[in-house]
């Protein structure tokens, strides 16, 4: 089985009590990749990458890496990328990577929403996972969510025909805008349906924030929109 170098570091390290506190977690390189001087003017080469040339999925925001590492691991024949733009948690998301020792997850750090089309070429990703993002419930905050049209339109650009972007949230004006954004891009078709989403995650793979929901007894909305050929 195919292991990045990161992989054949003391797993004990991967799995210090506080992955938060400076020098009990060294972050292996090849982990969370570092742009070019310059920044990321063409995406990079995926295949050089994880060592192999497979099917490319994103998630956008991983948090702390349970959804990453559980989906990565259900997955092997994909190819993982996370972006985060928190640095604590981009850690933390390693540290599950090593435990689990997954060969196919890696993550860059950075605000999403300016990352997708420097980072990806057109139809170049199969899947996109955008589980609860921030939402920005107040009304002059609404301007913060990630879902807007640039963002989706640059989903759209980048993602192969037939592939498919999941999202889920937990906030009921949220799910309306999404709804709203990707049925009026053109370029998604709304798997559930016009205006509708899913209940249930089916397959998906739980997140905290999900499993914290859940427990509250919260309604989660489960979206699926496949990109027209």
């Amino acid at each position: 089985m195919w292991e990045p170098e990161s992989l054949k570091y003391n797993l004990n390290t991967a799995m210090s009590p506080d992955p938060l506190v400076p020098g009990r977690f060294r972050v292996p390189e090849d982990l969370i990749l570092q742009p070019p001087e310059g920044g990321w003017t063409v995406p990079p080469d995926w295949s050089a990458v994880f060592g192999r040339k497979g099917p490319l999925a994103v998630e956008i925001g991983p948090g702390k890496g349970i959804f990453l590492a559980r989906i990565a691991a259900a997955h092997p024949e994909l190819d993982f990328l996370a972006i985060e733009l928190r640095r604590q948690r981009c850690i933390l998301c390693c540290r599950k990577i090593l435990a689990a020792r997954l060969g196919n997850a890696r993550l860059i750090e950075g605000p999403a929403e300016s990352l997708v089309r420097p980072l990806f070429a057109p139809g170049s990703v199969r899947i996109w996972y955008v589980n609860f993002p921030d939402p920005w419930p107040k009304r002059k905050q609404k301007k913060h969510r990630i879902v807007q049209p640039p963002f989706v339109r640059d989903l759209a650009q980048t993602t192969e025909p037939g592939g498919i972007a999941y999202l889920a949230t937990d906030d009921a004006d949220y799910a309306g805008q999404i709804l709203e954004v990707f049925e009026a891009d053109g370029s998604w078709e709304n798997a559930h349906g016009p205006g509708r989403w899913s209940d249930t995650g089916g397959e998906h793979s739980r997140t905290t924030h999900e499993e914290k929901f859940l427990k509250w007894g919260r309604s989660i909305r489960y979206f699926q929109f496949v990109r027209r050929a």
